[in-house]
């Protein structure tokens, strides 16, 4: 009897330490969210702090990628689909920079009409939209660095505002559509490489006749901002 019980414990012990994790081991976890037949996605995406990626999927699904220190606030992945609409929402709480490991790598479907929206405290965030069908995009920055890559073919108008931040934001723009960008309030330095100064904004020769525009608006206390067009 008490062979059979001691057994029992050291199968009970082995069993807990094959679920457990040692503690700040990092967790990886996959997410999906299956368009359907959905046509417009609206799309969330609010990281306290961390590594952040955003670039082109497929176009039937949103992917998510995580990796995160284990004890941490898991990212929370919420994601419906109707009939004409999906919608994403992606967010953590209680993350703190430099005390976790936290890289998310989120892909957006292709040939989607999507409304983006990145708010960022701090960290790095590097985000390749320019393939996908936009129809606005909102960022909200913090203290890091954020990286906007929107060189490509748009297919329809559309306009980015960015907001906010002490850090510094690079915005590459597509010289295939007509370009505008103003910025204003509280700002520290900015360079623009490719643009005309025209008052208070900058423009493209192209953009009265442009068959696309694109309007970026920086507002707020960003460090530093620069917009090049290539």
């Amino acid at each position: 009897m008490r062979l059979w019980l001691g057994l029992a414990l050291v199968g009970l012990v082995g069993c807990g330490e094959r679920q457990s994790r040692p503690a700040g081991e990092p967790v990886t976890e996959n997410k999906t969210g299956e368009m359907g037949q959905a046509e417009v996605l609206s799309a969330e995406i609010r990281m306290g702090a961390g590594e952040l990626k955003v670039e082109p999927g497929d176009r039937a699904k949103v992917e998510g990628a995580f990796r995160y220190t284990a004890g941490a606030p898991a990212p929370a992945f919420r994601f419906e689909s109707k009939t004409f609409q999906a919608r994403l929402v992606l967010e953590q709480s209680g993350i703190q920079a430099g005390t976790t490991e936290n890289r998310w790598r989120v892909k957006l479907p292709v040939r989607v009409a999507t409304d983006l929206e990145v708010s960022m405290g701090a960290g790095e965030a590097k985000l390749r939209l320019g393939e996908l069908d936009l129809r606005k995009v909102v960022m909200r920055l913090g203290a890091g660095k954020v990286e906007a890559d929107f060189r490509g073919e748009p297919k329809r108008d559309y306009e980015i505002l960015v907001q906010g931040g002490v850090g510094e934001c690079e915005v590459m723009l597509p010289k295939s559509a007509g370009l505008r960008a103003e910025a204003m309030g509280g700002l520290g330095e900015v360079n623009v490489e490719g643009l005309e100064k025209k008052g208070g904004y900058w423009e493209s020769a192209e953009f009265d006749g442009a068959k696309v525009k694109v309007r970026l608006k920086v507002q707020g206390g960003i460090g530093r901002i620069g917009i090049r067009v290539q």
